[in-house]
């Protein structure tokens, strides 16, 4: 049943996908709120090893719809996998199993969303410790009600926002210190994205962060023993 919901959505694409409007407008819609279609993928994405032609398959169609930037919702569609895929790629490589595709599918993520229009802006905001907040120095406000203007600026005064630098890939492949920025990039973008995604994936993505979780404890459990 897996393999087939997966055939016919990709047997879908292949038959819209020369159509620039209507019918690929259609399509990402209806695939973005497929559940059992999410489920499908995500199904063969963990078992990469027991549907090999498919994973290949589904690497590929990911990338194309992230390529056809006019379509948004193709992109979501894409994005909503950045934590299965992220956490399959850590296991790939700690296995030591080959992972090209999946690594040019992260990285082609990556490098399009730095290059598009509309690029999310890496920074974050953080307390500035130099100055005390209005909750641990409330007498320094007015009891008065404090506007939407006031309260712009004391956040200017009581935050900064630290940016951080774009990932730039000199190389053809992913050197292994630019995996984890890689991932780290790539979930910042899953985050920004997260209020636009369905609420059906909600529970495959409390999975995934709880395995992967469990996998780095353990793996830290081991290693303290072995010293």
């Amino acid at each position: 049943m897996t393999d087939q919901i997966v055939n016919e959505w990709i047997t879908e694409w292949h038959h819209v996908k020369d159509d620039e409007n209507e019918k690929v407008s259609i399509f990402s819609v209806s695939i973005l709120s497929n559940e059992d279609l999410f489920q499908a993928i995500t199904h063969v994405l963990e078992e990469s090893d027991r549907f090999r032609p498919l994973y290949n398959d589904i690497i590929s169609t990911l990338f194309k719809f992230y390529r056809t930037s006019s379509q948004k919702k193709l992109q979501l569609f894409v994005i909503q996998f950045i934590p299965s895929l992220i956490s399959i790629y850590l296991n790939q490589i700690h296995s030591q199993k080959k992972c090209v595709s999946l690594e040019t599918l992260l990285r082609g993520i990556l490098e399009l969303e730095n290059s598009a229009d509309d690029k999310i802006t890496m920074s974050t905001r953080i307390p500035n410790i130099n100055l005390p907040s209005i909750f641990h120095d409330p007498g320094g406000v007015s009891t008065t009600w404090l506007s939407e203007g006031e309260l712009d600026r004391l956040s200017a005064r009581t935050v900064k926002v630290v940016r951080r630098p774009m990932l730039i890939f000199t190389e053809e492949r992913v050197r292994a210190p630019q995996r984890l920025p890689l991932c780290t990039e790539l979930w910042w973008i899953f985050n920004h994205r997260l209020p636009d995604l369905h609420k059906h994936p909600v529970g495959s993505y409390l999975k995934t962060i709880s395995k992967m979780i469990t996998q780095v404890t353990m793996e830290n459990q081991f290693m303290l023993n072995k010293y």
